[in-house]
């Protein structure tokens, strides 16, 4: 069985807050607080890959990992920032040009989207 793009945790956008800690379920606006898994406060404008989209609906602090194991990142991981976006993921079309045997890499991608594969443009 070929690998597909669900092993980069791949989610098409919803706009430009899309993947921003703003908008996540984990995210206390009042407080900018994470309230799971980090239980820190965070800017509205960082990401991490855990990242739940929608509303805060209440909950209990509760810290079960550190910002490094959560893969914070203290900016926008959409793929219109990443050095691999555009209309298609050059790091996916690579991996399926040189590993046809191992990947199948839908290619397209919404520049509003993430994936745990984001690297920062230079």
């Amino acid at each position: 069985m070929k690998i597909s793009r669900g092993a980069f945790v791949y989610i098409e956008g919803k706009g430009d807050t899309f993947a921003q800690c703003a908008t996540c379920t984990k995210w206390e606006r009042q407080r900018k607080l994470c309230v799971d898994p980090l239980d820190m406060m965070v800017l509205g404008s960082w990401s991490c890959c855990l990242y739940s989209p929608g509303s805060f609906a209440g909950g209990e602090r509760r810290k079960t990992m550190t910002p490094e194991e959560a893969g914070l990142y203290k900016g926008a991981v959409r793929c219109e920032n990443c050095r691999f976006g555009g209309e298609r993921c050059y790091l996916y079309m690579k991996l399926n040009d040189e590993f046809p045997d191992d990947f199948d890499l839908k290619e397209e991608i919404d520049p509003y989207g993430c994936c745990n594969a984001f690297t920062p443009k230079e």
